[in-house]
């Protein structure tokens, strides 16, 4: 029986994924999903670590990040546009976290 609770958090935290997949697009805080999953925010950041392998936020810029290399290959837009379109509403804060994340400079990234 304590396999299928371990089983059923973890089901929780492929849905707060999932939802995080689906609105990465909105300001999203780990305190806001963990109440739109009604689970205390301390214990599903640290379940969501522990199922991810990384924090709340990380997985955040990650998706984010991803979406925006999508972007980057695909459509002619401004850094500042799909920095706005992922959900950065601060483009100094999205090429910091797309370098961070990626090892390029999003322009790099576009023109490579």
């Amino acid at each position: 029986m304590g396999q299928k609770k371990g089983v059923g958090q973890d089901a929780v935290i492929t849905a707060a994924e999932d939802y995080v997949k689906s609105h990465y697009r909105e300001k999203l805080q780990l305190q806001a999903v963990a109440e739109h999953f009604q689970l205390n925010p301390a214990y599903f950041g640290q379940r969501f670590k522990k199922h991810v392998g990384r924090s709340f936020n990380e997985y955040l810029h990650v998706v984010r990040i991803d979406e925006a290399k999508k972007l980057l290959r695909r459509e002619e837009l401004k850094i500042s546009c799909v920095a706005g379109r992922v959900g950065y509403s601060d483009s100094e804060q999205f090429v910091t976290k797309f370098k961070a994340i990626t090892g390029l400079l999003p322009s790099a990234y576009k023109n490579g």
